[in-house]
């Protein structure tokens, strides 16, 4: 190769290179630091079950509190960094942590319901030097589940925002003294789309219970039947339909709680996992104008 063509071919294989590790650093490769898995604001790095295990026993990490000036750190090192470690664009600790590491750096395959997460490093603080020691890789890599997101799944559904179901009473605005109204809600299952400590996850929420108050002083309905609105062709409706008959005449406000339960997945999985406790939404009708109809007699035919 003629020497012009081989500096050419030695600026294009710098510069992938460079291109390489400028793309890796914006996507946090190596500048994601994690403490203590969930005690750190910076949450963009999440350890499965089975490795929050490996590390309370190797590092103690049971014991460590969000207090603990020196806790454990954390990073995730996607597994093509260690293969460049002769770059001169590699950070000096990663060629030191590569180098120093026997840790197998190969692909990981999981299974359809897991998310493959990058191999997992700590440094832990040495007393003795008074500072944080070498990294080291506790893994190649782990299969992350659904289950390994429970608590974030948890608290990602109590402060989710779902929109309240619309309610409807027959008739619309009004209603007659002993006549019985029915009500209804129509409740699809609601999917949302999250992240989890970086993860891509679908929040899925289920009407289970509706508590009807119809302001009149009454006991509130609670079901879990959303109810079914009259139509032309049906029988007029009875006790038997979901819905309220108003003893006296007035105008009340009429108010609808629906109660919701929870389960959520990996993204582009279907492997499903049930979220503890339920929230609830609280929806408003009316306010409804009950009316008393009264018989008269009259001399000829009405309209």
């Amino acid at each position: 190769m003629r020497p012009l063509a081989r500096a050419a071919a030695v600026i294009l294989s710098v510069c992938a290179l460079a291109a390489l590790y400028a793309d890796a650093a914006r996507a946090g490769a190596w500048d994601d630091v994690k403490i203590d898995s969930k005690a750190d604001e910076n949450e963009s790095i999440v350890l499965t079950a089975k490795e929050e295990a490996l590390v309370a026993t190797l590092h103690n990490a049971s014991a460590t509190t969000a207090a603990n000036p020196h806790p454990t750190r954390y990073k995730r090192i996607t597994t093509v960094l260690c293969q460049r470690t002769e770059s001169v664009f590699q950070p000096q600790w990663l060629r030191e942590a590569c180098q120093s590491n026997e840790t197998t750096m190969t692909e990981l395959e999981c299974p359809p319901e897991a998310v493959a997460l990058e191999g997992l490093w700590t440094s832990v603080w040495e007393t003795e030097n008074d500072r944080y020691g070498p990294w080291h890789a506790l893994n190649r890599g782990s299969c992350l589940v659904a289950a390994d997101l429970r608590a974030e799944a948890q608290f990602a559904f109590e402060v989710l925002t779902i929109p309240a179901p619309e309610p409807s009473i027959q008739p619309t605005q009004w209603a007659l003294v002993n006549v019985h109204s029915p009500v209804s809600v129509t409740t699809p299952v609601q999917r949302f789309d999250v992240e989890l400590l970086g993860i891509p996850v679908v929040l899925e929420a289920t009407a289970t219970t509706f508590t009807w108050n119809f302001g009149d002083g009454s006991a509130p309905l609670v079901t879990q039947d959303p109810g079914r609105p009259w139509h032309e062709g049906d029988p007029i409706p009875d006790e038997s339909w979901v819905g309220h008959t108003w003893t006296r005449k007035g105008t009340y406000p009429v108010t609808m709680t629906t109660t919701w339960q929870g389960r959520f997945a990996l993204a582009g999985t279907d492997a499903w996992e049930d979220v503890d406790g339920d929230v609830t939404t609280t929806s408003t009708v009316g306010p409804i104008q009950v009316l008393e109809a009264r018989s008269q007699l009259v001399d000829g035919t009405l309209g």
